[in-house]
């Protein structure tokens, strides 16, 4: 387990206590995961439990994940601990992971911790944020091109986690391929700037009218 300086309440300290042991003895693990509702309560996602097979226990941004697989999906996800509720550890084995896929590289490079298959992003950035993307994505990403300005490279994340990055570095990155993410996150930026202007516009309307 990954520790960071935030304390995990019991019942996540209790949940840990369990995912620990189903990992080490490689079964899986039943649980519920809850999401909130317009009531600000978390409430079940679904009315079935979650069965899942886990690997490990990983701390990033200020919350604890359970990295696993999903059956009958092949590929790698994730849960947040503090989602999960009844955590229970079956007497079925759990599966391993899938062939050719390293669990602590997926969390590592799982970018913001979204769900998703890893992928790989073609991204231009200024050379300001060089230690950014360095420190995000680690120092084996691969360099197309570099002169005194900027750098052009390629990554691994996930889809929302990219979409994610390349709005937060908005100034200083740009991201190029795939065209279809280039093209939602050129949408986001159109929305946005709408929304900002609309918002403009209302608080100058209400200006005037206050006069």
């Amino acid at each position: 387990v990954k520790t960071g300086k935030s304390r995990p309440n019991k019942e996540i300290f209790l949940s840990i206590e369990s995912l620990d042991q189903a990992i080490t003895s490689k079964k899986q693990v039943q649980f519920t995961y809850t999401t909130y509702d317009l009531d600000l309560k978390l409430k079940p996602r679904r009315k079935e439990a979650y069965t899942v097979n886990p690997y490990a226990l990983f701390w990033n941004n200020g919350q604890y994940y359970l990295i696993s697989n999903y059956p009958p999906h092949t590929g790698i996800t994730h849960f947040r601990l503090d989602r999960m509720k009844n955590v229970v550890v079956k007497e079925e084995a759990a599966a391993k992971p899938p062939a050719g896929v390293d669990v602590y590289d997926y969390a590592r490079q799982a970018l913001f911790m979204y769900g998703g298959d890893l992928l790989s992003f073609t991204i231009r950035c200024d050379r300001l944020i060089l230690n950014d993307v360095v420190d995000r994505f680690g120092d084996q990403i691969m360099l197309l091109s570099a002169d005194e300005e900027s750098f052009t490279t390629v990554v691994k994340a996930t889809t929302g986690g990219m979409r994610l990055w390349a709005i937060h570095y908005l100034q200083y990155c740009q991201l190029l391929e795939p065209s279809w993410l280039a093209e939602e996150i050129r949408t986001a930026i159109r929305k946005g700037m709408d929304l900002y202007q609309i918002q403009e516009h209302q608080r100058e309307s209400e200006r005037k009218e206050s006069r």
